[in-house]
């Protein structure tokens, strides 16, 4: 065996040898197997392909959550999430949760109507299309994501898809009624509602906002973090989500739970995924989002969050919140 590089990718030391393609890696190996390699020692015919579950995608300005839900063997769903911006930057989030029950994806789409979207069912050829248009793009760029590989894997992979930009223009188009979601957002029950639709007065004293001069890599002028709280009376959830506005525009959503982990999981029936999602500070993957996101959620974390007496007042906010329902 030529103990050089792999025939394939050039890269690793060959350790197999392949009648298709000569010496090849091991990853190389699992990574180009089919049913030409039946007689091959390493073949083993796969199983079954499970059967989806739910395709599902929020859209908001060119940016995109798509939910993938596969049903696994114990009636439990195995989910590929990713975000993708169809517009510029293809796909900037991939992310796999391989055993959730189908109430904690409900639960999850739901999010998503917390922010005036209403969660698209689509079909899982609709889903890839979206999926490839933004993976062109990284592709362009030379860069993916973490998991991107791993999520693929488990939507059937995107050989052959092509790409419908009917319905990416289409999803591009759609847009944030913002008067409507607040006029809707009283009537609404277990939502995040706006804290300044239900205590105004209180809002209009202590929001907080900041400002960023020229030259920096947020661009120049002021910024609002407006809070939302959840409007469930008999729901302890202990967290805010926080719309950062700049020029009348939302950047981006944080979520922020202060309590600690054991909080979140009690509250959360013992499920260590949900809670991994509650506390802290994160990028809601169901709320808005720009190419400032990632700039905004580590400000927020490096700086807003230093602040004491504001964590202090968000947690008094949440109880003037629930107080008022």
């Amino acid at each position: 065996m030529n103990k050089q590089l792999c025939a394939l990718c050039s890269i690793r030391k060959p350790k197999r040898e392949c009648r298709l393609h000569g010496d090849i890696c091991d990853s190389c190996c699992g990574e180009t197997r089919s049913k030409k390699c039946v007689c091959c020692e390493y073949y083993k015919p796969s199983e079954p392909e499970l059967p989806f579950y739910k395709c599902a995608v929020v859209s908001c300005l060119g940016m995109h959550s798509v939910f993938i839900a596969r049903e696994n063997k114990d009636n439990s769903l195995a989910l590929a999430l990713f975000l993708v911006d169809t517009a510029n930057e293809g796909i900037k989030e991939a992310d796999i949760k391989r055993n959730i029950s189908k109430a904690q994806l409900e639960n999850m789409l739901n999010r998503a109507v917390n922010f005036g979207h209403k969660p698209e069912e689509i079909s899982i050829v609709q889903a890839k299309e979206i999926i490839k248009a933004g993976a062109q793009l990284n592709e362009q760029e030379g860069n993916t994501p973490d998991n991107f590989k791993q999520c693929i894997e488990i939507i059937g992979g995107l050989e052959g898809v092509q790409i419908n930009e009917a319905l990416i223009e289409k999803l591009n188009t759609l847009e944030w009624e913002e008067d409507e979601s607040e006029k809707e957002s009283k009537k609404r029950v277990g939502m995040m509602e706006p804290f300044h639709i239900r205590l105004p007065e209180a809002a209009e004293r202590e929001t907080r906002s900041f400002i960023v001069p020229k030259g920096n890599a947020l661009p120049e002028g002021e910024y609002l973090l407006m809070e939302s709280y959840c409007n469930d009376k008999n729901c302890d959830c202990r967290r805010v989500f926080i719309n950062i506005f700049h020029n009348e525009k939302v950047l981006a959503t944080i979520g922020f739970g202060w309590e600690d982990m054991a909080f979140y999981q009690k509250w959360a029936h013992g499920d260590k995924d949900i809670a991994l999602n509650m506390k802290g500070s994160f990028l809601e993957l169901s709320g808005f989002r720009s190419k400032y996101s990632e700039t905004l959620l580590e400000f927020f974390k490096v700086v807003i969050m230093k602040d004491n007496a504001y964590v202090e007042r968000l947690k008094r906010h949440y109880k003037m919140f629930k107080g008022s329902l």
